[in-house]
């Protein structure tokens, strides 16, 4: 409960917010005396006309219109035939012809067809049903690993406390935000414990230009994902310090912030809620993962196969998890499944 004291303060303040707010937005009379002006007919005296001499006996001999006839605009359309020009903070974010064709085609492909077209960028980026033989011993290995039981056993408040949120944002049908934070990342946190992993936010951070597959020889899928599991440097210092962590330029990972750049990542997270588009999160996840293997591939100094790789996807409460493997041809990374 607050206290009177707070009460006032708070009342305060509401009050002058609402003072400081102008009633009218700025401009306005001088638009609509704008507007009023252009749709005022002709014979008012709004807008006063300077006639030309005419010589005499001429002013009979021209049709005069008749005023009842004259073709009124209304405000809508006059509205809509006046020029406003824009900020220039406005106009400076147009992008390239380059750029806008990759945004038309985004906006027009819908999640399905860009999951399709991914079979034909480089590298392939393909989805095969986990029924099917991945041809990929390790990742069969992988997936056994991770289908049988575990002793894995989550604090029962923690589990308690996720598990009414996870009801709280179906039922409230609750955004991405809240699926992410309420649900995803403490869930992440408690199964992490007091392994040596972290896990954190990358919703903002873009892949690196180089790692991201391609679809014609300028134009690139670049998708981000939400969250993801990676190496503290706290626990694992001497092996980074060992690989050249202080180095200038030298990156741990297919990502370009300064941060996550310098970190060594595992799986990655892309977190929808309820009402969500699950093939837009496997789009998204899957373009992010080739990024990955992309980039251990370009870092590898043997010819050992890459290490597979987990991400997930969440729609709601729907958990789907996810093995990525790098398909070698003529020495280039030429499918990702």
């Amino acid at each position: 409960m607050m206290c009177a004291g707070q009460n006032v303060a708070i009342l305060s303040w509401i009050e002058e917010v609402a003072r400081s707010v102008p009633k009218t937005p700025p401009n306005t009379d001088r638009f609509d005396k704008l507007v009023s002006n252009l749709t005022t007919p002709f014979s008012t005296p709004v807008i006063q006309h300077k006639r030309k001499r005419s010589l005499p006996g001429t002013e009979n001999s021209m049709p005069q219109p008749d005023p009842s006839k004259r073709p009124y605009r209304t405000s809508s359309e006059t509205a809509s035939t006046i020029s406003v020009r824009l900020p220039d903070d406005i106009t400076s974010l147009a992008p390239s012809s380059s750029a806008a064709s990759r945004g038309s085609r985004s906006r027009s492909s819908s999640p399905s067809r860009v999951k399709a077209e991914l079979a034909a960028a480089t590298p392939r980026v393909v989805y095969v049903h986990e029924s099917a033989d991945p041809k990929s011993v390790a990742a069969s290995q992988l997936l056994a690993t991770l289908t049988q039981g575990s002793e894995f056993g989550p604090d029962e408040n923690v589990a308690q406390k996720i598990s009414n949120a996870s009801c709280q944002c179906a039922t409230e049908l609750r955004s991405e935000g809240s699926w992410l934070n309420k649900v995803a990342l403490p869930l992440l946190e408690g199964a992490i414990a007091e392994l040596p992993l972290e896990c954190w936010s990358i919703q903002t951070e873009s892949v690196d230009p180089q790692y991201q597959p391609r679809y014609t020889a300028r134009d690139t899928y670049n998708h981000k994902v939400d969250l993801v599991v990676g190496l503290p440097v706290d626990f694992w210092k001497v092996y980074y310090e060992q690989a050249g962590l202080n180095t200038p330029g030298k990156c741990f990972s297919h990502m370009s912030h300064p941060h996550t750049g310098k970190r060594i990542l595992g799986a990655g997270f892309e977190i929808k809620a309820a009402d969500e588009n699950l093939v837009e999160a496997q789009v998204q996840l899957g373009v992010w993962m080739t990024g990955l293997l992309m980039w251990a591939f370009a870092q590898r100094k043997s010819v050992k196969n890459l290490p597979p790789l987990i991400g997930c996807t969440t729609v709601g409460e729907d958990w789907k998890f996810y093995i990525a493997i790098g398909v070698e041809g003529s020495g280039v990374l030429e499918e990702v499944c």
